[in-house]
């Protein structure tokens, strides 16, 4: 379900995935600064509508990485580019949570982290009566 859609409803789980700049919010470049301003005004609006959707438990999700490749196709801006990936940056978004914002739960797939590590992806941090996960794959 898009943010848009999502106005009204509630979930007992509610996952926004791809919390990166460029995605979360997305970069206009062939707008003027006044226009990319406005949408950027609106996409926050909706990311915050998303984020008071869920009834029990919010997942937000941010890639570290991708292919330098896939970051140029999909017009995200990078930070630097490391070993063929594009080092991505986080949403701007979710520093505007402030302190309410939980730490960072993060992890490689596919290497440096044991089975055992694995569960820590769920770990949760309690707010306000609700489970509040933030997951940064890698």
């Amino acid at each position: 379900m898009s943010l848009h859609k999502s106005k009204g409803l509630t979930a007992r789980l509610v996952v926004i995935a791809g919390c990166v700049n460029g995605v979360v919010p997305t970069i206009d470049p062939d707008v003027s600064p006044q226009e990319r301003e406005l949408q950027r005004q609106e996409q926050r609006r909706l990311f915050f509508v998303g984020l008071t959707r869920a009834t029990d438990t919010l997942v937000l999700s941010s890639a570290v990485r991708m292919p330098i490749g896939q970051a140029k196709t999909m017009d995200i801006p990078y930070a630097r580019v490391q070993r063929g990936n594009a080092i991505l940056q986080a949403s701007s978004f979710l520093s505007e949570l402030g302190p309410a914002a939980p730490s960072p739960i993060t992890s490689v797939l596919g290497g440096s982290k044991s089975d055992s590590e694995v569960p820590s992806l769920f770990e949760t941090e309690q707010r306000q009566d609700r489970s509040l996960a933030v997951v940064v794959w890698c």
